[in-house]
């Protein structure tokens, strides 16, 4: 059975700019499809919470229930889009809002496969046989850093040392996005896998691999209390909010019966491919009948009136859009009691998280980024 739950922390901000949320496609099927939002929100108080939690909600009723698109990267990327223009027509409603923006990870769990597109530095972690790694793009400049780093022109030290580590390449803002990321990995039973806001790393990866590989089988919701607990136990006195979603992928899951889900998104490779042979045999069948007809009309026709072949059935094309509902949507607030340097029980409730206060972030720095450029920018 496929566990899946979300918590978050406060830490030492005033309020919550973090939004998370979890919608399943039905509510008594542990293989059902799922989506997985998380937002961090920027641009001070009022305008961070009012992005992370605006993006999330958009996102979620365009991809659920009014997108016709029925493949899944067009309708992410098409979710992501209206997104981006809702918040750039709550910034022009709410001149107050203005600046405000947010980082998105969204994560479709669909049959065996997991589908994403993410937006700036929010994390998406694999854990796979004992060994964890990073699926989605660093759209900070830290990430570009990193680049430098695996190149050997610049060392660890002075990459996580930089003054402009924090700063984002591409955020939704309202306005054309710089980076997108988006891709797909075929699913294995017992894969572990984390969307986290840029709080989790007060951790170190090896700090956080070590929790994900303390059970074999582990329990999600204590994996995520685990990881907030152990961030607020490094009792750092500018934490920022702490966002996680922690799923384990039980294997053996199926779409849907039909091979259509009930958002209308078409099943998975493997069953399109099925569907592909079956339509090949088909039309080959159909192409022997034919051309056994059209031999037997021309064996029983006249020398002065040879016969003409009748028009094939034109072939008719079938599509179908599936129903648009969803099940259970897990979305609350954390109470600030359980998310301000006290433990955060197992049993605590997951729930949709608000939106992440960031370390003074800025936007926009210049795209093709060297080693002599971060040299200038000190």
């Amino acid at each position: 059975m496929s566990q899946v739950s979300g918590k978050q922390s406060v830490g030492r901000r005033e309020n919550q700019e973090d939004a998370f949320k979890i919608v399943f496609q039905e509510d008594n099927n542990a293989g059902s499809d799922l989506l997985m939002l998380l937002s961090d929100g920027m641009g001070g108080h009022a305008g961070g919470e009012v992005a992370s939690r605006l993006v999330c909600q958009v996102f979620a009723e365009h991809f659920i229930d009014k997108s016709r698109q029925t493949r899944p990267r067009p309708r992410l990327q098409e979710s992501l889009a209206v997104a981006n223009r809702a918040l750039a027509s709550r910034i022009k409603s709410s001149p107050e809002l203005r600046g405000m923006g947010c980082t998105l990870i969204a994560a479709l769990k669909m049959g065996e496969r997991l589908v994403w597109i993410s937006v700036g530095d929010s994390i998406l972690f694999l854990l796979r046989d004992g060994r964890m790694q990073r699926l989605n793009a660093d759209h900070s400049v830290f990430g570009e850093l990193m680049e430098l780093v695996r190149a050997g022109k610049m060392s660890l030290q002075e990459a996580r040392a930089h003054p402009k580590r924090n700063a984002l390449r591409s955020a939704i803002l309202g306005g054309k996005i710089a980076m997108e990321d988006i891709n797909s990995i075929e699913l294995r039973k017992g894969d572990l896998i984390v969307l986290a806001s840029d709080g989790l790393e007060t951790l170190s990866d090896a700090e956080i691999a070590a929790i994900l590989t303390r059970v074999e089988r582990p329990d999600v919701r204590a994996v995520a209390s685990d990881l907030l607990n152990a961030v607020e136990a490094k009792a750092e006195p500018s934490q920022d909010n702490t966002s996680v979603i922690v799923y384990q992928h039980s294997g053996g899951d199926t779409t849907s019966r039909g091979g259509v889900t009930q958002w209308g998104l078409e099943d998975t490779p493997a069953r399109r491919a099925a569907g592909l042979k079956i339509g090949l045999v088909i039309g080959l069948v159909g192409a022997i009948i034919a051309i056994l007809l059209i031999g037997f009309m021309l064996l029983n026709a006249t020398p002065d009136e040879p016969a003409v072949p009748e028009d094939s059935t034109p072939q008719s094309e079938t599509q179908s859009s599936g129903s648009t509902q969803s099940g259970r949507v897990i979305e609350g607030n954390v109470d600030e009691s359980q998310t301000q340097g006290s433990p955060i029980p197992d049993d605590s409730n997951d729930g949709e998280i608000q939106s992440e206060e960031q370390h003074d972030r800025s936007i926009l720095v210049p795209d093709n980024i060297d080693a002599d450029t971060f040299e200038a920018m000190d």
